[in-house]
């Protein structure tokens, strides 16, 4: 079984909105078409946290952040594309002083949406479950 370290971004931009992109239908790695996420990844095992994310964030949506909190870690054991694989997605509190967004590839729409919204989109159950453990905080 294959571990994977994932590192996602809830970024805020100045009206506290947070971003979310939707998956393309043509992303050929991709497991959530048509999906919402946070912008994020798996991280190499030669970069830290920090630096994946702030490289993933730059990729996904061509965005400087500045990392904040963590904000949740959640970990599923799962089968994706007939492989059994163990991800461990980190979750932190971004923000960015733009909200130009420059999507990938790997992505055809995105949305800057205030938090209890977020029911309102076709988002991955991890990503829900996060936007309503930070409305419960008031964060």
């Amino acid at each position: 079984m294959k571990l994977f370290v994932a590192v996602k971004a809830m970024v805020q931009n100045s009206e506290e909105k947070i971003l979310i992109v939707r998956e393309s239908s043509d992303y050929v790695e991709g497991s959530l078409k048509g999906i919402y996420d946070v912008v994020g990844g798996r991280i190499s095992s030669e970069e830290s946290l920090i630096d994946g994310l702030k490289r993933e964030v730059k990729e996904e949506a061509g965005l400087e952040v500045e990392i904040g909190e963590l904000v949740h870690v959640d970990e599923k054991f799962q089968e994706i594309k007939g492989e059994k694989v163990h991800i461990v997605r980190i979750y932190y509190q971004c923000t960015s002083d733009s909200s130009e967004v420059v999507l990938s590839k790997d992505h055809d729409s995105f949305e800057w949406i205030e938090p209890h919204n977020h029911k309102n989109f076709n988002l991955f159950y991890d990503v829900a479950e996060v936007f309503d453990k930070w409305i419960e905080k008031g964060v």
